[in-house]
């Protein structure tokens, strides 16, 4: 199959005939010590992955635990407790030709709105939230089949300006491979969940935002029958994605490809962000790039 790598990592081209260009996201050519992926294998099927790593209203519910601590990042510690001061976010789309923007908005003490705008590029891309402006670390998610019942997750961290923070860097700025079900555990041993710190007050016990997310992920079972969901207005965005999921796969099933993506797109200006705006502004006018 056709191959092409950029920042470690190995892209394939699993499809018929010519290949599709090639994504080039803002952080594929970036140098290599502004940009770092680690990947971790889950017990999960892939759009357990996606739908998680898409929904921005379980922010201040299950990574709670990390708001103000001072061994997370600044970033994600900020994006969490900023999160907690409202747990009902309001969610605006805007379509785009890879898949939509999406803004949860939250309306803060003062009545300034907290807005994390997320791009969701189909089929199984999530830029994260983060605070920190253009010179900031970004996080972009990619939850990928390894089976049906196995994903990978990969977490590619980036810095358009400077180096990524050391801290955050993985051994060596190679890929870094780690399979969670036997070091952490599964459902079995609660994905290594400390009882002790939940008596003592925290709400998940788990080593790291990650854990949590994978035992989410993993603990609705592999297959999730979702014909028997009942979806509220906070899954807005993982509603959005599999209609265009689905609408994509009719499409295909016809011969046609998603529109959008037999064309070129300028990918330069794609990121997420999480800023804090005056009441009366539109998300949209933030500069992206």
């Amino acid at each position: 199959y056709p191959t092409i790598e950029k920042v470690g990592v190995v892209f394939v081209w699993l499809g018929k005939g010519e290949p599709a260009p090639f994504h080039a996201f803002n952080w594929t050519g970036l140098p290599a010590n502004q940009v770092c992926a680690s990947v971790g294998i889950v017990g999960a099927g892939w759009l357990n992955g996606l739908e998680g790593q898409l929904d921005s209203a379980h922010v201040g519910i299950l990574h709670k635990d990390w708001a103000g601590r001072a061994d997370a990042s600044q970033r994600v510690s900020q994006s969490i407790s900023t999160s907690t001061l409202d747990m009902s976010p309001r969610f605006e789309f805007d379509d785009q030709a890879y898949g939509y923007r999406e803004a949860a908005v939250r309306t803060m003490p003062d009545g300034k709105r907290y807005v994390r705008v997320r791009e969701y590029i189909m089929p199984w891309y999530s830029h994260i939230p983060e605070h920190g402006g253009l010179e900031a670390d970004h996080l972009v998610t990619i939850s990928v089949p390894v089976d049906d019942v196995t994903s990978a997750q990969w977490d590619v961290r980036y810095n358009f300006t400077r180096p990524v923070d050391p801290t955050r860097m993985p051994s060596g700025n190679q890929p870094k491979v780690v399979d969670f079900r036997p070091v952490v555990g599964g459902v079995e041993n609660r994905f290594g969940q400390d009882r002790d710190k939940l008596r003592q007050g925290q709400w998940a016990g788990m080593a790291s935002v990650r854990i949590e997310d994978y035992a989410v992920a993993t603990a609705q079972g592999p297959i999730v029958d979702r014909t028997k969901e009942h979806l509220s207005s906070s899954d807005m965005s993982i509603v959005r994605a599999r209609r265009t999921l689905r609408e994509a796969a009719l499409k295909f099933a016809k011969g046609e490809r998603k529109g959008g993506f037999d064309q070129p797109i300028d990918w330069a200006p794609v990121r997420a962000f999480a800023e804090i705006i005056p009441a009366d502004a539109d998300w949209r006018t933030v500069p992206r790039i």
